[in-house]
């Protein structure tokens, strides 16, 4: 009988395997209170007093800026840093890296058309600046974090994720500013 070496190797380190696999339980639930205490420094970075914080603990957590010009006349939209709970970390699941979006929030009137128009105006910019994964409901530009090769403490992905969603908020909030000037249509997507 022929095994292939690597479920040869698997079988020899199993249990050194698994000792390690469950610690990613014990990293997300310290990655998860570290990206909740950015709040302060992404919010003192905003570059202007016009801006509240947006904290949601839910499944799918976030935190984020918003403009408060951005709520009014119908729009609900937020630069955010995203992730999912519980899938965290985990690479067998299909989001295991917190993610840099622009969000259309549950308070939007026209969430459908709100999205097409955000993702037409803000798709060449967030592109420059990694946010390249497709449109989805109420993500309209939005792009997966995941560890620089150089990055290898918590710490240093902590920061990362604040960097990259600082270069969002920078590269992004103006052409937000200029999407909600103008009217948006109801139409198809």
């Amino acid at each position: 009988m022929t095994i292939d070496e690597k479920a040869a190797f698997y079988f020899r380190h199993r249990t050194a395997i698994e000792e390690w696999a469950a610690l990613r339980d014990v990293a997300r639930q310290a990655l998860i209170p570290a990206f909740w205490g950015l709040g302060d420094r992404l919010w003192a970075s905003a570059g202007t007093d016009e801006v509240s914080l947006v904290e949601e603990e839910s499944q799918w957590s976030r935190i984020g800026l918003r403009k408060t010009a951005w709520e009014d006349d119908g729009w609900d939209l937020s630069i955010i840093l995203g992730w999912h709970s519980t899938w965290l970390l985990n690479p067998t699941t299909s989001t295991p890296w917190p993610y840099v979006a622009v969000h259309v929030g549950p308070e939007a009137t026209a969430p459908a058309a709100q999205t097409r128009a955000t993702r037409d105006r803000c798709l060449q910019t967030a592109r420059s600046i990694g946010l390249t994964a497709p449109r989805e409901d109420y993500f309209p530009v939005w792009g997966y974090v995941s560890p620089a090769p150089d990055v290898s403490e918590m710490t240093q992905f902590v920061d990362q994720c604040l960097g990259v969603c600082q270069t969002a908020w920078r590269s992004l909030h103006t052409v937000i500013d200029d999407l909600i000037r103008q009217p948006v249509s109801r139409g198809r997507r």
